[in-house]
């Protein structure tokens, strides 16, 4: 992923497919957690929300 730029998504219950790929999704407060679980070494994507 690139800091900006236009993705293509689609939501399914707690799964987002986000660029063809698979990965869960869980919103805390004003934050966005996007993560792919992996065993050892996974993707985690955090995004904030600004006034």
């Amino acid at each position: 992923m690139k800091v900006s730029g236009n993705y293509t998504y689609t939501i399914q219950g707690d799964s987002i497919f986000l660029n063809s790929q698979l990965y869960q999704y869980k919103i805390m407060g004003d934050t966005l957690i996007v993560h792919w679980d992996v065993p050892a070494d996974g993707i985690e994507l955090i995004f904030l929300r600004e006034d």
